[in-house]
C-alpha cells in the first residue's frame, strides 16, 4: 500500500493505524491462540504500518504516524490481558516520537 501511494501521489503525509481485537475469555482459560491473534493484530499491525511508511517519511523529512488505542489500553480489566498489550504499543510510539 505504501508503494502504491508513492507511485500514485509521490509521497506519504500520514498513516492512521487503527485495528484491534480483544479476546474476552478469562486468562485462566488459557486461550493462547486468541492471545497470539491479539498480539499479531494489535502489536504487529502497528509495527507493520510504521515500518511501511517510516523510511519514506524519513527520506521526505516529514510525515505523521497516528495510532489509536481503545479504552481497554487505559483501564484495568482484571481478567483481560488487553491493557498490557495496548500499553506496549503506546510505549513503541513514545520511543518512535523521541527518536
Amino acid at each position: 500500500m505504501a508503494d502504491l501511494s508513492i507511485v500514485k501521489y509521490g509521497r506519504i503525509d500520514a498513516i492512521f493505524n487503527n485495528a484491534g481485537i480483544m479476546p474476552t475469555a478469562p486468562l485462566a482459560e488459557n486461550r493462547k491462540q486468541e492471545w497470539k491473534a491479539m498480539l499479531d493484530v494489535n502489536i504487529m499491525g502497528v509495527l507493520n504500518g510504521i515500518s511501511a511508511v517510516l523510511p519514506i517519511m524519513q527520506k521526505q523529512h516529514s510525515g505523521k504516524i497516528i495510532t489509536t488505542s481503545s479504552v481497554a489500553g487505559h483501564v484495568v480489566y482484571p481478567e483481560f490481558i488487553m491493557k498490557r498489550i495496548e500499553s506496549g504499543y503506546n510505549k513503541i510510539l513514545q520511543t518512535l516520537s523521541s527518536a
